[in-house]
């Protein structure tokens, strides 16, 4: 048992270590947000520029789903005042 602690405690020891020099990295002012920034910038436009076709045809399909929940809803009253008027 002695040695599966050792083990255990090892591993604590070692994931502190990365997580220390992880926030040392972050908290470092190489990294700040006005360098981090520039850097960013092309990848977001990058990603951007790929998915706006896909958002349109979103924003299209959510349209034409409004579109036939309306109508669907329209049919439904125009039943009910005719069933109505006929009663």
């Amino acid at each position: 048992m002695p040695l599966t602690s050792n083990i255990i405690s090892n591993n604590t020891k070692t994931s502190n270590d990365i997580i220390n020099k992880c926030i040392h990295i972050i908290n470092d002012d190489v990294l700040s947000k006005k360098n981090i920034k520039p850097l960013l910038i092309p990848i977001i436009e990058t990603i951007q520029s790929e998915i706006y076709p896909y958002l349109f045809i979103y924003i299209l399909f959510i349209f034409i789903i409004f579109i036939l929940i309306l109508a669907n809803f329209i049919i439904l009253l125009r039943t009910k005042i005719v069933i109505l008027k006929n009663d």
